[in-house]
């Protein structure tokens, strides 16, 4: 057994003498953590226990729901680029066929061929994240698009610019401190 102690707090990191069944029931505390952060639990096809999931302003949508918000990205993220699936699958080093499947939404991209695809083809990463998931920019689809479109604005202002920006935002959260809530 192997503690570790983080936050003040010990935590026992890989337990022995667990079952499956008692590895896929949270502890307690991550449910206190869970219900804290108005996390809910979902079932996934092809898992066997709950997935905490944020509700978001659509409801939390499924692994696939988000597999294929993402297939769609990246499609017309490619097609705005007026390249091939060839092309793009070239310059990620993976064949036409693989890129097939990201766009048909069969398999997904790891997080680091993302990176590299947002490099290569020019996109935000924020853009790409508000597209899939615009629940984790806002509490409306209003409030969301409106912080997605901030940060791709931002992106392409230059770095002076943005760091005025910043201490103006930090102006203007200090007053909205000062002012009391009615």
């Amino acid at each position: 057994m192997d503690l570790q102690k983080e936050q003040g707090e010990v935590r026992v990191e890989n337990q022995e003498g667990l079952n499956e069944q008692d590895e896929l029931t949270p502890p307690q505390s991550a449910i206190y953590y869970a219900e804290r952060n108005n996390l809910v639990p979902t079932d996934e096809d092809g898992y066997r226990g709950k997935i905490y999931r944020a509700q978001g302003f659509e409801g939390p949508l499924s692994l696939d729901e988000l597999k294929a918000r993402t297939a769609i990205f990246l499609r017309e993220t490619r097609e705005r680029q007026n390249l091939s699936q060839l092309e793009v699958a070239s310059l990620l080093g993976i064949t036409a066929q693989v890129w097939g499947r990201y766009e048909r939404a069969v398999s997904s991209l790891e997080v680091t061929r993302m990176i590299v695809l947002c490099e290569q083809l020019g996109c935000n990463p924020v853009e790409l994240v508000g597209h899939v998931a615009p629940h984790l920019f806002g509490s409306s689809k209003e409030g969301a698009d409106v912080r997605i479109e901030l940060a791709r604005r931002l992106s392409e202002l230059p770095d002076e610019v943005c760091i005025s920006l910043l201490d103006m935002v930090k102006q203007i959260e200090k007053l909205n401190k000062q002012v009391p809530r009615r």
